[in-house]
């Protein structure tokens, strides 16, 4: 029994190990974990599996057929093979790879946008990690200002309603650290959803900087061009379309059929050969020609369409990126400097009898609002980065 059960210990417990998450990651760590972990990518990953195997079937022949008749004293016994000797399985072939090509495009297409998302949400955890610590230490700070009232209004130089008026603010600054703490919780919550693991809280690591300029739509519009995945899925299924066209047509020529058979009567046995053909006359494929066609036409305006789409999409996201990370540059420059001034007068007018509480509780408000106000800037800053990310092919 204890060799049982050091065996199944051996068995499941590696296992579960070898699946746990890292409790910190960063932004590379985490669209790691997506590309892996993600069930939803996993699940995409099987179209391409089955146009593979779709590849396979079109390289092998039919199978030949037996057949075996017998009259009177006669038995015929015949074996019969198609044999697309006019480019019929070549044509099979290329459609089918094509096929495969498409998929696999489609699947890359899907995974841009998944990390795409996946980016945003781990920003947006980053960020909520950030605020919380933010109304942590705003309370921090009004619980050594509310410590020293304390001391003030037991010595007489304060009113016991400068105490009333800090714990009152206390309370206030307790809920807003506790929906911190919630928004927190649940943006982690979120990445682990994508992942599959839902058990998993993790903790993301980044530096909250304002991000570098972005290179001139010109050069990112270049290189996008070739390596964006919505337009080569448009592409790679143009491209199916079009071998779809050849296929229609060579399965309008006929496929010879190849006889060899044994021919047993009363005079002994005979070898027999037969060759037949169907003649296309009524049906060459024509509906299969015109659909095929039709289509081809469709998937070159898809085509056309995703490449006009992708030029207006990263014309758009490098704006707006350009845009937000002018109004945080800003915001930094005009208001986020002055917060050490801002507080160390507020601090040193209350304390010099010069302001009262609720000038000191303003200023506190002041402080915490405009870092507040600087991460929802920051977050639609790098939102906006990763769009832009996703817009010049960058995310897969």
């Amino acid at each position: 029994m204890r060799n049982l059960v050091f065996c199944l210990s051996v068995l499941i417990f590696p296992a579960v190990q070898a699946q746990a998450l890292p409790q910190q990651v960063n932004l590379a760590q985490y669209l790691d974990l997506v590309r892996s972990h993600s069930l939803l990518l996993q699940a995409e990953q099987t179209q391409v599996d089955a146009a593979a195997a779709d590849a396979d079937g079109a390289r092998l022949l039919p199978n030949p057929s037996l057949s075996v008749s017998r009259r009177r004293s006669e038995r015929q016994v015949m074996v019969e093979q198609e044999l697309p000797i006019f480019g019929q399985r070549s044509a099979r072939i290329a459609s089918a790879d094509s096929a495969t090509g498409a998929a696999r495009a489609r699947v890359e297409s899907f995974a841009a946008q998944q990390l795409k998302q996946a980016a945003i949400d781990f920003i947006g955890l980053l960020v909520a990690q950030e605020r919380e610590k933010v109304w942590q230490d705003a309370l921090a700070d009004l619980q050594r200002a509310a410590s020293v009232v304390g001391g003030q209004v037991q010595s007489g130089t304060r009113s016991r309603y400068d105490l009333a008026r800090a714990e009152i603010e206390l309370a206030t600054l307790e809920a807003k650290l506790a929906q911190a703490k919630a928004a927190s919780a649940n943006a982690a919550s979120t990445l682990a959803q994508t992942v599959d693991s839902s058990d998993w809280r993790p903790v993301a690591l980044g530096a909250l900087d304002l991000p570098p300029p972005a290179q001139g739509f010109e050069t990112l519009w270049q290189t996008t061009r070739e390596r964006l995945p919505a337009v080569a899925a448009a592409q790679a299924e143009h491209a199916h379309a079009q071998q779809r066209v050849i296929q229609a047509g060579k399965e309008a020529l006929p496929v010879p059929l190849i006889g060899l058979g044994n021919v047993r009567g009363d005079a002994g046995h005979e070898p027999m050969v037969s060759v037949s053909v169907s003649i296309p006359l009524f049906d060459r494929n024509q509906g299969e020609i015109r659909k095929a066609r039709a289509e081809a036409r469709e998937k070159r305006l898809r085509n056309e369409a995703a490449l006009a789409h992708a030029e207006a999409e990263l014309r758009r996201a490098l704006e707006q990126f350009e845009h937000q990370r002018e109004l945080t540059a800003r915001f930094e420059q005009q208001a986020l400097s002055q917060l050490s001034r801002l507080r160390r007068m507020a601090e040193d007018g209350y304390a010099l009898g010069q302001a009262g509480i609720l000038e000191l509780i303003d200023a506190m408000r002041s402080r915490t609002d405009i870092m507040t106000a600087h991460l929802d800037l920051v977050e639609s800053t790098l939102q906006a980065q990763v769009t832009l990310r996703h817009a010049a092919g960058l995310m897969h």
